[in-house]
Protein backbone atom coordinates (compact mmCIF):
# COMPACT_ATOMS: atom_id res chain seq x y z
CA UNK A 1 0.00 0.00 0.00
CA UNK A 2 1.40 3.37 -1.03
CA UNK A 3 1.14 5.70 2.45
CA UNK A 4 1.63 8.70 0.33
CA UNK A 5 -0.87 11.42 1.97
CA UNK A 6 -1.85 13.54 -1.50
CA UNK A 7 -0.67 15.16 -4.60
CA UNK A 8 -2.18 17.51 -6.95
CA UNK A 9 -1.22 18.83 -10.74
CA UNK A 10 -2.69 21.45 -12.60
CA UNK A 11 -0.62 20.86 -16.03
CA UNK A 12 -1.47 24.03 -17.66
CA UNK A 13 -0.69 26.73 -14.98
CA UNK A 14 3.47 25.96 -15.19
CA UNK A 15 3.28 26.19 -19.08
CA UNK A 16 1.38 29.22 -18.77
CA UNK A 17 3.61 31.08 -16.04
CA UNK A 18 7.02 30.51 -18.30
CA UNK A 19 5.27 30.98 -21.70
CA UNK A 20 4.64 34.42 -20.31
CA UNK A 21 7.90 35.71 -20.01
CA UNK A 22 8.29 35.63 -24.01
CA UNK A 23 7.56 39.24 -24.62
CA UNK A 24 9.71 40.08 -21.99
CA UNK A 25 12.31 37.82 -23.69
CA UNK A 26 11.93 39.31 -27.23
CA UNK A 27 9.88 36.69 -28.92
CA UNK A 28 9.36 33.24 -28.25
CA UNK A 29 12.45 31.25 -26.96
CA UNK A 30 13.24 28.11 -27.14
CA UNK A 31 13.77 26.65 -23.56
CA UNK A 32 16.24 23.69 -23.02
CA UNK A 33 16.56 21.20 -20.24
CA UNK A 34 19.14 19.31 -18.53
CA UNK A 35 20.47 16.16 -20.15
CA UNK A 36 20.22 14.13 -16.73
CA UNK A 37 16.77 15.24 -15.86
CA UNK A 38 14.19 13.19 -17.76
CA UNK A 39 11.36 14.85 -16.00
CA UNK A 40 12.34 18.00 -17.26
CA UNK A 41 12.64 16.62 -20.52
CA UNK A 42 9.49 15.32 -20.52
CA UNK A 43 7.79 18.54 -19.60
CA UNK A 44 9.30 20.59 -22.15
CA UNK A 45 7.67 18.10 -24.76
CA UNK A 46 4.46 19.39 -23.88
CA UNK A 47 4.84 22.99 -23.00
CA UNK A 48 4.46 24.66 -26.10
CA UNK A 49 1.31 22.82 -26.73
CA UNK A 50 -0.15 23.35 -23.36
CA UNK A 51 0.82 27.16 -23.15
CA UNK A 52 -1.51 27.47 -25.88
CA UNK A 53 -3.90 25.46 -24.48
CA UNK A 54 -4.13 27.48 -21.50
CA UNK A 55 -4.20 30.85 -23.66
CA UNK A 56 -7.71 29.45 -24.78
CA UNK A 57 -9.11 28.86 -20.78
CA UNK A 58 -10.39 31.91 -19.34
CA UNK A 59 -9.96 30.51 -16.13
CA UNK A 60 -6.61 30.94 -16.19
CA UNK A 61 -4.44 34.17 -15.91
CA UNK A 62 -0.40 34.65 -15.90
CA UNK A 63 1.54 37.81 -15.27
CA UNK A 64 4.82 38.65 -16.04
CA UNK A 65 7.48 41.38 -14.31
CA UNK A 66 10.84 42.74 -13.47
CA UNK A 67 9.52 44.08 -10.02
CA UNK A 68 9.06 42.02 -7.40
CA UNK A 69 6.69 44.10 -5.20
CA UNK A 70 4.15 43.84 -8.27
CA UNK A 71 4.96 40.15 -8.88
CA UNK A 72 3.79 39.65 -5.19
CA UNK A 73 0.72 41.97 -5.47
CA UNK A 74 -0.96 40.72 -8.67
CA UNK A 75 -0.49 36.93 -6.81
CA UNK A 76 -2.53 38.62 -3.77
CA UNK A 77 -5.42 39.90 -5.90
CA UNK A 78 -5.54 36.81 -7.09
CA UNK A 79 -5.66 35.08 -4.27
CA UNK A 80 -2.72 33.36 -3.33
CA UNK A 81 0.20 34.54 -1.27
CA UNK A 82 4.16 34.95 -3.41
CA UNK A 83 6.56 32.08 -3.21
CA UNK A 84 9.39 33.97 -5.03
CA UNK A 85 9.79 37.23 -3.54
CA UNK A 86 13.36 37.96 -3.99
CA UNK A 87 13.88 39.15 -7.37
CA UNK A 88 17.55 40.10 -8.54
CA UNK A 89 18.11 42.81 -11.19
CA UNK A 90 18.03 40.64 -13.89
CA UNK A 91 14.96 38.23 -13.33
CA UNK A 92 11.68 38.24 -14.58
CA UNK A 93 8.86 37.13 -12.05
CA UNK A 94 6.52 35.25 -13.67
CA UNK A 95 3.02 33.56 -12.69
CA UNK A 96 0.09 31.76 -13.26
CA UNK A 97 -3.31 30.55 -11.59
CA UNK A 98 -6.34 29.04 -12.64
CA UNK A 99 -9.30 29.63 -10.47
CA UNK A 100 -12.47 26.85 -11.26
CA UNK A 101 -15.78 27.54 -9.11
CA UNK A 102 -18.45 25.06 -10.31
CA UNK A 103 -21.69 24.27 -8.03
CA UNK A 104 -23.37 21.12 -9.04
CA UNK A 105 -26.20 20.82 -10.78
CA UNK A 106 -28.24 20.32 -8.23
CA UNK A 107 -27.17 20.95 -4.44
CA UNK A 108 -26.60 17.92 -2.14
CA UNK A 109 -27.60 17.43 1.40
CA UNK A 110 -24.50 17.99 3.98
CA UNK A 111 -24.02 15.50 6.98
CA UNK A 112 -21.68 13.83 9.15
CA UNK A 113 -20.53 10.46 9.92
CA UNK A 114 -17.70 9.44 11.52
CA UNK A 115 -16.35 12.76 12.45
CA UNK A 116 -16.31 12.99 8.58
CA UNK A 117 -18.22 15.76 6.81
CA UNK A 118 -19.97 13.88 4.01
CA UNK A 119 -21.77 14.90 1.00
CA UNK A 120 -24.96 12.86 -0.42
CA UNK A 121 -26.12 13.68 -4.15
CA UNK A 122 -28.95 12.78 -5.49
CA UNK A 123 -29.03 13.95 -8.97
CA UNK A 124 -26.45 14.86 -11.67
CA UNK A 125 -24.41 11.96 -10.84
CA UNK A 126 -23.13 9.42 -13.43
CA UNK A 127 -21.27 6.22 -13.73
CA UNK A 128 -19.77 3.86 -15.82
CA UNK A 129 -22.12 1.08 -16.36
CA UNK A 130 -19.43 -1.70 -16.44
CA UNK A 131 -15.69 -1.31 -14.18
CA UNK A 132 -13.19 -2.74 -15.88
CA UNK A 133 -9.88 -4.95 -14.95
CA UNK A 134 -11.27 -5.05 -11.43
CA UNK A 135 -11.59 -1.29 -10.78
CA UNK A 136 -14.43 0.43 -9.01
CA UNK A 137 -16.45 3.01 -11.21
CA UNK A 138 -15.62 6.43 -12.18
CA UNK A 139 -18.16 8.64 -11.14
CA UNK A 140 -18.83 12.17 -13.50
CA UNK A 141 -20.74 14.85 -11.61
CA UNK A 142 -22.66 17.28 -13.66
CA UNK A 143 -22.19 21.25 -12.63
CA UNK A 144 -23.68 24.53 -13.73
CA UNK A 145 -20.52 25.63 -15.15
CA UNK A 146 -20.76 24.81 -19.20
CA UNK A 147 -17.10 23.50 -19.52
CA UNK A 148 -15.93 22.12 -16.63
CA UNK A 149 -17.94 18.57 -14.68
CA UNK A 150 -15.80 16.69 -11.77
CA UNK A 151 -14.91 12.98 -12.37
CA UNK A 152 -14.04 10.82 -9.08
CA UNK A 153 -12.92 7.14 -8.57
CA UNK A 154 -11.83 5.47 -5.08
CA UNK A 155 -8.42 3.78 -5.45
CA UNK A 156 -6.43 0.80 -3.98
CA UNK A 157 -2.92 2.97 -3.47
CA UNK A 158 -1.98 6.48 -4.34
CA UNK A 159 -0.07 7.44 -7.78
CA UNK A 160 3.68 7.35 -7.14
CA UNK A 161 4.37 10.28 -8.98
CA UNK A 162 2.31 12.73 -10.80
CA UNK A 163 3.33 11.55 -14.22
CA UNK A 164 0.79 8.87 -12.71
CA UNK A 165 -1.53 11.05 -11.38
CA UNK A 166 -1.82 12.37 -14.69
CA UNK A 167 -2.33 9.22 -16.26
CA UNK A 168 -4.75 8.29 -14.28
CA UNK A 169 -7.13 11.46 -14.51
CA UNK A 170 -6.84 11.03 -18.25
CA UNK A 171 -8.10 7.66 -18.00
CA UNK A 172 -10.80 8.41 -16.30
CA UNK A 173 -11.89 11.53 -18.02
CA UNK A 174 -12.05 9.52 -21.19
CA UNK A 175 -14.53 6.79 -20.17
CA UNK A 176 -18.14 6.99 -20.38
CA UNK A 177 -20.52 7.60 -17.67
CA UNK A 178 -24.18 7.26 -18.37
CA UNK A 179 -26.09 5.40 -15.38
CA UNK A 180 -27.44 8.02 -13.52
CA UNK A 181 -26.47 7.06 -9.70
CA UNK A 182 -26.84 8.42 -5.83
CA UNK A 183 -23.50 10.03 -5.16
CA UNK A 184 -22.05 9.81 -1.92
CA UNK A 185 -18.31 11.57 -1.04
CA UNK A 186 -16.48 13.20 1.72
CA UNK A 187 -16.06 16.59 1.48
CA UNK A 188 -12.30 18.14 0.76
CA UNK A 189 -10.25 20.82 1.52
CA UNK A 190 -6.53 19.83 0.32
CA UNK A 191 -4.04 22.16 -0.18
CA UNK A 192 -0.62 21.32 -2.05
CA UNK A 193 2.79 23.29 -2.07
CA UNK A 194 5.53 22.11 -4.37
CA UNK A 195 8.82 23.91 -5.24
CA UNK A 196 8.51 22.93 -8.47
CA UNK A 197 12.27 20.93 -8.42
CA UNK A 198 11.83 19.93 -11.95
CA UNK A 199 11.40 23.26 -13.76
CA UNK A 200 14.95 24.94 -12.00
CA UNK A 201 17.78 24.65 -14.69
CA UNK A 202 15.59 25.29 -17.92
CA UNK A 203 17.50 27.49 -20.13
CA UNK A 204 17.19 29.56 -23.56
CA UNK A 205 20.96 30.84 -24.60
CA UNK A 206 21.67 32.66 -21.02
CA UNK A 207 18.27 33.08 -19.41
CA UNK A 208 17.61 30.32 -16.79
CA UNK A 209 15.14 29.53 -14.61
CA UNK A 210 16.77 30.05 -10.97
CA UNK A 211 13.27 29.79 -8.97
CA UNK A 212 10.04 28.01 -9.07
CA UNK A 213 6.65 27.05 -6.87
CA UNK A 214 3.37 25.62 -7.09
CA UNK A 215 0.06 25.65 -5.04
CA UNK A 216 -2.52 23.96 -5.40
CA UNK A 217 -5.90 23.41 -3.45
CA UNK A 218 -9.00 21.68 -4.14
CA UNK A 219 -12.33 22.24 -2.34
CA UNK A 220 -15.33 20.32 -2.27
CA UNK A 221 -18.58 20.22 -0.48
CA UNK A 222 -22.30 19.80 -1.10
CA UNK A 223 -23.00 22.76 -2.99
CA UNK A 224 -19.87 22.53 -5.55
CA UNK A 225 -16.37 21.80 -6.11
CA UNK A 226 -13.40 24.70 -6.56
CA UNK A 227 -9.92 23.94 -8.30
CA UNK A 228 -7.34 26.09 -8.24
CA UNK A 229 -3.63 26.77 -8.56
CA UNK A 230 -1.00 29.15 -9.13
CA UNK A 231 2.44 28.60 -10.60
CA UNK A 232 5.75 31.04 -10.13
CA UNK A 233 8.90 31.12 -12.23
CA UNK A 234 12.03 33.12 -11.78
CA UNK A 235 14.16 33.43 -14.74
CA UNK A 236 17.31 34.82 -14.87
CA UNK A 237 18.10 37.12 -17.66
CA UNK A 238 21.48 38.08 -19.38
CA UNK A 239 21.60 39.17 -22.88
CA UNK A 240 25.53 39.23 -22.32
CA UNK A 241 27.64 37.26 -19.96
CA UNK A 242 29.45 39.37 -17.41
CA UNK A 243 32.74 39.54 -17.15
CA UNK A 244 33.86 40.84 -13.37
CA UNK A 245 37.47 42.25 -12.10
CA UNK A 246 38.07 41.51 -8.80
CA UNK A 247 41.96 41.56 -8.73
CA UNK A 248 44.62 43.86 -9.86
CA UNK A 249 44.62 44.67 -13.64
CA UNK A 250 46.08 46.69 -16.97
CA UNK A 251 44.27 49.29 -18.60
CA UNK A 252 45.62 50.43 -22.01
CA UNK A 253 44.32 53.42 -24.19
CA UNK A 254 44.12 52.61 -27.55
CA UNK A 255 44.35 54.29 -30.66
CA UNK A 256 41.55 53.51 -32.47
CA UNK A 257 42.58 52.37 -36.46
CA UNK A 258 46.59 52.78 -35.83
CA UNK A 259 48.36 49.96 -36.97
CA UNK A 260 48.61 46.97 -34.16
CA UNK A 261 52.59 47.84 -33.67
CA UNK A 262 54.23 49.78 -30.82
CA UNK A 263 52.42 53.01 -31.91
CA UNK A 264 48.96 51.98 -31.06
CA UNK A 265 49.28 52.29 -27.23
CA UNK A 266 48.74 55.63 -26.12
CA UNK A 267 48.61 54.78 -22.36
CA UNK A 268 48.88 51.96 -19.97
CA UNK A 269 48.88 51.23 -16.32
CA UNK A 270 48.43 48.51 -13.81
CA UNK A 271 46.17 48.91 -11.49
CA UNK A 272 46.00 47.00 -7.85
CA UNK A 273 44.11 47.71 -4.70
CA UNK A 274 45.74 50.87 -3.67
CA UNK A 275 44.62 52.56 -6.85
CA UNK A 276 41.00 51.32 -6.33
CA UNK A 277 38.67 54.52 -5.18
CA UNK A 278 36.60 56.94 -6.73
CA UNK A 279 38.11 59.91 -8.79
CA UNK A 280 37.45 63.53 -7.80
CA UNK A 281 34.30 65.17 -8.76
CA UNK A 282 34.48 66.74 -12.23
CA UNK A 283 37.46 65.15 -13.40
CA UNK A 284 35.89 63.44 -16.16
Amino acid sequence: MNHQKYLAVSPFTMPAALAAADELLGGVPSWSGDQGAPEQRAWLVAFRRRSQVAAGISEIHSHATVIAEHHAAWLHAQGWDAQITQGGPHDILLAATLNIVAKWREAGHAYQQGGVDRVGLKKGAYTTSTPENGQRPVVEVATQHPSFTFCFQQVDDAPPSITELLARALDMVSRSASEEVHFDFPMVDLRVHDNAGYMLGLHSGLNMVTQAAEQLRLELNEVGGRASAAAEVAVTRSSHRTVKIDGPFIVAVNRNGAPKDGDKVVFAAYCDRSAWRKPADGRI
